[in-house]
Formats: C-alpha cells, structure tokens, sequence
C-alpha cells in the first residue's frame, strides 16, 4: 500500500502538479472515477481534509490533462510523454552540488562540444554548471575543485547529452593560482 503524500496546503501550485505527475509516473494508479478514470486514487493518496482540498486536487489533475501531460484511459491515468519531459525538466533544476569540507587537490573539468541542433539543451547546460559553481574555463569548458562527477552524470542524462560532455579530474593546472583565487581555496 503506498502512504500518504504530504497534505495538500504544503504545495504550492506548480509543486503540486509535480507531485501529481511523480505519482502518475510512478504508476500509483489503479481505478477511480470524476472526470478522468483513475483519479480517485491519486485524491486519496493527499488525504483532502475539506472540499476546498479536493477541488484543488481535481483542478490541478484537469491542469495537468488540459496540457497533455496525462491521459486517462481504462480506468487508468498514466503520464504521456510530454509529461516525461516536463517532469524531467523540473528533475534538472532540482540538481544541488554536495557540500565539500576539503579541497582535494584535483580540478574537474567539463567539456562539451554539442552540436547546433540541440541549442537548447547547451544553453542549459551552461547555464546549470553556472548555477551550481562552475566557472567558465573556455567557451565550451567549466571547471570545479570539488567532486561533481554524479552531478554532472545527471545532468549529462537529463538533457541527454552522453555524447557530447566528457568529464575529467586533473592535478595541476597551468594556471593554478589564477583559479584558486577564483574559487577562494
């Protein structure tokens, strides 16, 4: 039996369509009934305390259809792959970088050469290895001191770029106190 999700006063609009979209994805839905087959048993899930919880659930569940990120047929609800990417995307800016008390000694490189047709997806990139503390080393190079190579492994995945980024960790750089200064080490 799957347990209950946080109530439904705890999110916000679009975190609640997430949340309703993680679920969906997950496959929690067996039968239900209102206007989408399968939807009673993501209303259960939240637990609505009133009728107002209720109404805001159904709201966010017909949102959710009305955009084509889920479709309900059979008495079932079941993500649509437009609701994939749209729960992907949101997956990509929840990324944090660990914590890192020492300094290894190593840098990490990230280098990329991603072709024109995917614009967007190295926009992105660049501008979440910005986020995150990378610092521009070149055009299409960043640099790190710390170990990232889970993160930029889910980023890579992500924006499905697995063959255009290598990672690297190197000991010592031409420019060393150049970038220790940059990163404060």
């Amino acid at each position: 039996m799957i347990k209950a999700v946080n109530t439904i006063s705890l999110y916000s609009g679009k975190e609640l369509s997430i949340a309703l979209l993680k679920i969906i994805a997950a496959g929690a839905l067996l039968v239900g009934v209102l206007a989408l087959p399968g939807l009673a048993s993501v209303i259960t899930l939240f637990q609505p305390k009133n009728r107002s919880e209720r109404t805001r659930l159904y709201r966010a569940t017909q949102r959710l259809h009305s955009k084509g990120l889920i479709v309900g047929h059979r008495g079932k609800v079941r993500i649509t792959e437009k609701g994939r990417k749209s729960l992907a995307d949101h997956s990509l800016w929840d990324i944090k970088m660990p914590k890192s008390k020492q300094w290894d000694k190593k840098w990490r490189l990230v280098l990329f050469d991603i072709p024109v047709k995917k614009e967007r997806s190295r926009q992105i990139f660049r501008r979440r290895l910005n986020e995150l503390g990378f610092k521009p080393y070149q055009k299409s190079a960043f640099i790190y001191p710390f170990e990232c190579r889970d993160v930029v492994a889910k980023l890579i995945s992500l924006l499905y770029l697995e063959s255009c980024v290598k990672y690297l960790e190197v000991s010592t750089m031409q420019d060393e106190s150049r970038l220790r200064d940059m990163f404060k080490l």
